[in-house]
């Protein structure tokens, strides 16, 4: 007869624990409609939070004005992606993998900004995109 041993989940980083204390202690009271009474919501807390508590540099995401977005990308580097996040969250803060995501888009955003535009942020605009390839002459 074969003994199975259980393996003892590692113990939670401080810094996650700062993370976690600090997103409860983002609980706000808010009334959900005028007149109505308060309610208490959570919000998540920020990108430049999580990084902090973890002693990485931080990165500034927008948080408000949240929206989604679809785009198509290769089975091989979406799995690729997905192993990199569950393998990683908790050492680099990730409480989803839309924030993992976000940091991603957000460092080649500045780094786009950096190369071609001096730094400064380019100007943005709701307009949407043209679909497909760009067609060159």
């Amino acid at each position: 007869m074969t003994k199975t041993t259980r393996k003892k989940a590692p113990a939670t980083p401080r810094a996650t624990k700062r993370v976690a204390s600090e997103f409860r202690a983002l609980a706000t009271t808010v009334p959900s409609k005028p007149g109505a009474a308060a309610t208490t919501t959570r919000r998540k807390a920020s990108v430049t939070t999580k990084r902090a508590a973890t002693g990485k540099k931080p990165i500034k995401a927008p948080e408000s004005d949240r929206t989604t977005i679809t785009f198509y990308l290769s089975e091989t580097l979406r799995n690729r992606a997905r192993a990199a996040f569950r393998a990683t969250r908790t050492d680099e803060g990730d409480l989803s993998w839309s924030d993992m995501v976000t940091k991603a888009l957000l460092t080649e955003v500045e780094r786009r900004e950096r190369e071609h535009n001096g730094g400064e942020a380019f100007a943005g605009s709701a307009e949407r995109l043209q679909p497909g390839r760009p067609i060159t002459p």
